[in-house]
């Protein structure tokens, strides 16, 4: 019931909804995609980046705030189907780490997500930018799509007023330190499309933290 949702306080409103775009770019992006929960994920991915920054700004704008559990219900079955990787693996460490909440966690993990999986699958990058509503020129690249999805989550994020790990006084090295056991304590962390290694996990880890300032 959206109404329920009338006066969470726009961090709520944005740490919820960066929440459910994980579930939906993590279900979109894993290593066991089917296509119901692409449609889903895709749905969800553009009401989110459609609406979560209005509904920021005016909590009582109800028909934001329906498409926003819209979403997040689309999102749910997505990725109940298909699970989670490395973005949920890390957010459940650095929230259990710092004490912070599942939402914001995984938030800090979107940017990098969404550039992996398009270097990995240059197409499912380009999907994901239209239901963006992004423009990709025809010839882009993966890692070229890849910079303009991240560019529009950190972009999303900085209007929405989520704060950087720096600003949270979170050390770079220290949330490079729970790589490990962000693996041994995540089994899904092996739902990546394609493997990837604890350094190579430490290096998406320090990306999140620089390039999100």
């Amino acid at each position: 019931d959206p109404e329920l949702t009338r006066t969470c306080p726009p961090s709520v409103t944005a740490n919820s909804g960066f929440d459910a775009f994980s579930h939906a770019l993590e279900s979109y992006t894993s290593g066991a995609t089917d296509p119901m929960s692409d449609v889903l994920a895709l749905r969800a991915i553009e009401l989110i980046a459609s609406n979560l920054k209005q509904a920021c700004d005016d909590g009582s704008d109800v028909e934001r705030r329906t498409k926003l559990m819209q979403a997040s219900n689309f999102a749910g079955m997505a990725f109940s189907n298909t699970g989670v990787h490395f973005g949920h693996a890390f957010g459940h460490q650095l929230g259990g780490h710092f004490g912070i909440g599942h939402g914001l966690s995984c938030a800090y993990t979107l940017g990098e997500v969404a550039r992996f999986g398009a270097e990995v699958s240059p197409q499912r990058g380009r999907d994901i930018a239209k239901a963006m509503k992004l423009c990709v020129p025809e010839n882009a690249t993966g890692s070229e799509i890849g910079e303009i999805l991240a560019d529009a989550i950190y972009d999303m994020m900085r209007y929405c007023g989520v704060p950087s790990m720096k600003e949270k006084n979170f050390g770079r090295e220290e949330c490079i330190g729970l790589a490990q056991e962000a693996i041994d304590t995540n089994p899904f962390y092996y739902n990546t499309p394609v493997p990837v290694s604890v350094e190579e996990f430490q290096t998406l880890i320090g990306k999140m933290w620089d390039n999100y300032q």
